[in-house]
């Protein structure tokens, strides 16, 4: 039985073997290129100036797969004027195919891999540093978006510049966790994603590390230099409260007003005027009350008082100011005028 699977399985271990080493063929024969697929959607291919080709134009031509080959959808120059590097999309699945000639047609590099053969992933985003209860430094960040990529976080005491040895920390994902820490130090902290040589092989890269960020106390910090502090400024003399005083002022002006308003409408406080229509009687009696005087002045006897003066029968003048004439049913007075 055992010689049957031996049998059965070793030429089709020897076949996988061979077409794995027919995708990982690379021949280079002269010039310097270097390969990089950034973040398996760009590739980027770059050669320097061979001794053969100096000052002459490279073409690169590519295919994913079996089709035909394409030429470089984009160039870029070197500063001699001579194309010195190409951009091509990347694609997760098929072998990717680079023939790159001279511009007499020979052949300087022939490759066909996997463009992620080449993977460099880009430098992690969004770092977060937080402190824990246990007085660990909790580092996390968003993953990226395909697999087989570890992480390394590096850190290192920074006292007023003095910059300690890098310490390094790794993990598969995306939260790890530094101890030792002590919160009234400032620390650096940097991270980089790294590709597993088993998941995308030895050409891989790892990435850039991300922008140093100083960790002081509970909070981030743009420096770890001590600084002065400054003195604290005098504080401002106080605003004189001019909205209380305002109120108070409205406050005192309302009260007067209904104070006046009350007085106005006192009884007696204003002579009240008779009604239109006793107007021109009154009118009448004021041109009538003379007439009556001379004619009452005349019927009086000549025994008549004025306020204890004879009365006057002569020309029908008064005495006094004031003149009563007694009848046997009623009197009369009247101003002087």
């Amino acid at each position: 039985m055992a010689w049957a699977l031996a049998v059965i399985l070793v030429p089709r271990l020897l076949a996988a073997a061979a077409v794995a080493a027919a995708a990982a063929a690379v021949v280079t024969s002269r010039g310097d290129v270097t390969v990089v697929c950034h973040d398996l959607e760009m590739v980027e291919v770059t050669w320097g100036l061979g001794p053969n080709h100096q000052g002459a134009n490279l073409s690169l031509e590519f295919r994913y797969g079996t089709g035909a080959l394409r030429p470089c959808p984009q160039y870029f120059l070197s500063g001699a004027g001579v194309t010195s590097g190409c951009i091509l999309p990347a694609a997760r699945v098929g072998l990717l195919e680079l023939a790159l000639r001279d511009g007499g047609g020979a052949m300087v590099f022939k490759a066909r891999q996997r463009a992620s053969t080449w993977l460099k992933p880009s430098p992690p985003r969004n770092l977060t540093l937080l402190w824990t209860p246990d007085g660990d430094v909790a580092v996390s960040w968003p993953a990226h978006s395909y697999l087989g990529l570890d992480y390394e976080v590096q850190h290192r005491e920074n006292s007023n510049g003095n910059e300690d040895a890098w310490q390094t920390t790794s993990g598969p994902c995306c939260d790890l966790m530094v101890g030792g820490l002590d919160p009234a130090r400032c620390y650096d902290f940097r991270v980089r994603a790294s590709p597993r040589a088993a998941h995308y092989g030895l050409e891989a890269q790892p990435s850039e590390w991300t922008a140093v960020t100083k960790l002081s106390g509970a909070a981030s910090t743009a420096s770890c230099t001590a600084s002065p502090t400054p003195a604290p400024a005098p504080a401002p003399a106080p605003a004189p409260a001019l909205l209380p005083l305002g109120c108070c002022l409205a406050a005192l002006l309302t009260l007067a007003l209904l104070l006046a308003a009350l007085r106005l409408r006192r009884p007696g406080s204003r002579m009240p005027r008779p009604p239109p229509h006793q107007q021109g009687r009154r009118r009448k009696m004021t041109s009538f009350a003379p007439r009556l005087r001379g004619w009452s002045l005349r019927m009086a006897p000549s025994s008549a008082l004025c306020q204890g003066h004879p009365a006057s029968s002569q020309g029908g003048k008064e005495a006094g100011p004031w003149c009563r004439w007694v009848g046997p049913r009623s009197w009369w007075a009247t101003a002087a005028t």
